[in-house]
């Protein structure tokens, strides 16, 4: 502790230990007891980074597309539960849309298991916008318009109803197995 303590401006460790009272204060609060960040992977934050530019870009859409803007509302900013990123208030029933986001053109995205259950739920109030193309080192306002030049966003309704109906195909890309309470099959070890 005493190597750690004597990197601080007025700390003395020898002859006899001197902390400045402004350093002891510090210490005993309790946000310096607060863990260093987790240490996220750059592709996570490459990704994310993405979703949000995608997520900024179908609000701008929208709101350019609807005669009062204040009815788009950017959901997934202050909750990820509902199951959609943007809501289009200005019409009844409201309009619940997904937003996925790619730096390569390919149509292919994913849907956590309750974007699924929400867009099987909603049916046909249900919209994906799908942005690709995203380039993170180009200024939003200019890849906003380009993007939008090159027919983005793709609109995909009622999604479900087109993975039915064979126009998307849809993976199980992993599995949650969960005990169901049943005693295991001879043999097997619990």
């Amino acid at each position: 502790l005493l190597c750690l303590l004597q990197w601080w401006t007025g700390v003395q460790v020898l002859p006899s230990v001197r902390i400045p009272s402004n350093l002891v204060q510090e210490l005993n609060t309790v946000w310096a007891l607060l863990p260093p960040p987790p240490a996220v992977p750059e592709w996570a934050v490459e990704r994310k980074e993405v979703g949000n530019r995608a997520e900024m870009y179908s609000v701008q859409y929208e709101r350019t597309a609807r005669p009062d803007p204040g009815k788009i509302i950017w959901v997934a900013r202050d909750s990820d539960d509902l199951g959609w990123d943007i809501e289009d208030r200005s019409v009844q029933p409201v309009r619940c849309i997904e937003v996925k986001g790619r730096r390569d053109e390919d149509v292919i995205f994913f849907l956590s298991e309750n974007e699924w259950a929400k867009a099987q739920i909603v049916g046909t109030r249900h919209e994906i916008h799908f942005w690709g193309g995203i380039n993170l080192s180009r200024e939003p306002a200019m890849e906003y318009a380009a993007l939008r030049a090159a027919g983005y966003p793709m609109v995909i309704s009622n999604i479900t109803e087109k993975v039915r109906g064979g126009t998307y195909e849809a993976t199980a890309v992993r599995w949650r197995i969960r005990a169901t309470g049943q005693t295991p099959d001879q043999g097997e070890t619990q």
